[in-house]
């Protein structure tokens, strides 16, 4: 039963639009099952709905194994999706008699809730949902086949789960030609090993584009090797052969590091305690990657990056967690929900500061940042390929962000999020840049 305090006119509105659209949901989604009825690998599902804001898209996981489970589920999710058309459609008609927000103003919607992630533990469950892996893809790495000069040498082998290793690393592309959600490529590795054998032996990779081997060797070895006030600045390394390729190596007694890479992007180095020079040749050249599992609880990054004020590279990422998907500026720590609308996001850190906005495709909008000397950067959001698209800005050295805003194709301000630092107090008026004082 409508609640009484709503007409007649709205009522016999609301049932006979849903009369109309659950069977033509219903015929729909029973006709798409009949193309292939009997996959067991049903892909991720897509599905639409429509906002008073726009059209956001919502991948979600599909695990049901049977014919009956996949039918009944996505039957169900067509009668959600024509009840939330019928729905809107009859609220936007029912608002027709009432007065519509002013033009540059925020929604009065809230903004979507974030969430705080807890750091993932060795033995605890990774709070990321798991997403397919595309087989061939390169990962974290191991020693094959050692020689048997070697092999009484080679400690027991020390690996974390696969699921936990992974969060060290996040998604960088996918397979654009299947509907599934599948990663092709990743990047990250964190600068320390993932494989250990005994406490003599090590391996590690950092895995990214324009990645050099002397700087991944200085990176790791600085202070492992000598200590960051002992050694200040790059020595000359040792080349070493690891197969047909040349390897650079630091040593410091019998403490070492070996790097190469192994290809564009993928730098891969041994850490050993008392191995010669020929010896870390020896491993090195068995060292192969790690076979990865069918799915793992990664983080996507999208959209384009922006370098910060420390010349650190930052990124937008999403992530599905409990089938709802969140967005962050290097997700960790804190997470904002984006299947409820468009989301402004930032950095926590003050001294390095970025802030980013995601919206669903298919219309453009754009991030408007707000500086302390009232000038204003516009960076329009793009693309992303996954439903959504998304932008970035970072300031300049000497510019400090107060505000910003999301702002759709109409002009009008989607949301708005404040940034200005401790002790700058902010007054926003409607259509102006902020005043600040102090």
């Amino acid at each position: 039963m409508i609640h009484g305090q709503i007409d007649a006119e709205f009522e016999s509105l609301l049932i006979a639009t849903l009369d109309e659209m659950i069977p033509k949901a219903y015929n729909a989604a029973t006709g798409a099952l009949q193309m292939d009825p009997e996959d067991s690998q049903w892909p991720i599902e897509r599905i639409e709905s429509s906002s008073a804001q726009g059209i956001t898209l919502a991948l979600t996981s599909f695990r049901a194994h049977t014919p009956r489970q996949r039918r009944s589920a996505v039957i169900g999710s067509a009668l959600v999706a024509a009840a939330g058309i019928a729905a809107l459609l009859v609220v936007q008609t029912h608002n027709t008699h009432g007065t519509n927000p002013a033009a540059n103003q925020p929604s009065s919607a809230p903004p979507p809730a974030t969430l705080v992630i807890p750091a993932a533990e060795v033995n605890s469950k990774v709070p990321y949902d798991e997403v397919a892996v595309a087989s061939g893809t390169v990962g974290w790495f191991q020693l094959g086949d050692v020689s048997p000069a070697l092999a009484s040498r080679v400690g027991r082998v020390d690996r974390w789960s696969d699921e936990y290793t992974s969060t060290f690393f996040r998604c960088v592309d996918w397979d654009r030609s299947v509907v599934t959600f599948t990663c092709t490529k990743m990047e990250g590795g964190n600068f320390i090993d993932h494989t250990r054998y005994g406490t003599d032996i090590a391996v590690g990779v950092q895995l990214g584009d324009g990645l050099q081997a002397a700087s991944v060797l200085w990176t790791l070895a600085q202070g492992s090797l000598w200590g960051y006030d002992a050694v200040t600045a790059p020595p000359a390394p040792t080349e070493i052969a690891v197969g047909s390729t040349i390897g650079l190596s630091y040593r410091n007694a019998d403490d070492a590091y070996l790097v190469w890479q192994r290809s564009p992007g993928v730098i891969v180095w041994l850490k050993t305690s008392g191995f010669t020079d020929a010896e870390l040749s020896q491993l090195a050249t068995s060292v192969e990657p790690v076979q990865l599992p069918a799915t793992l609880p990664l983080v996507s990054e999208i959209g384009t990056k922006v370098t910060d004020v420390h010349n650190t590279q930052q990124s937008m990422q999403l992530a599905t967690i409990d089938g709802v998907r969140y967005a962050g500026i290097q997700l960790y720590s804190e997470c904002t929900r984006v299947d409820q609308g468009p989301a402004l996001v930032q950095t926590h850190d003050q001294s390095a500061p970025v802030v980013g906005a995601i919206a669903a495709s298919g219309s453009p909008a754009t991030l408007v940042v707000a500086l302390a000397d009232g000038e204003t950067r516009s960076v329009p959001l793009v693309d992303t390929g996954l439903g959504v698209q998304s932008a970035l800005y970072t300031p300049a050295h000497g510019e400090t962000m107060m505000s910003a805003q999301l702002i759709d194709a109409t002009g009008a301000t989607v949301r708005t999020i404040d940034l200005a630092p401790a002790g700058i107090s902010v007054t926003t008026v409607a259509g102006q840049p902020p005043t600040t004082g102090r």
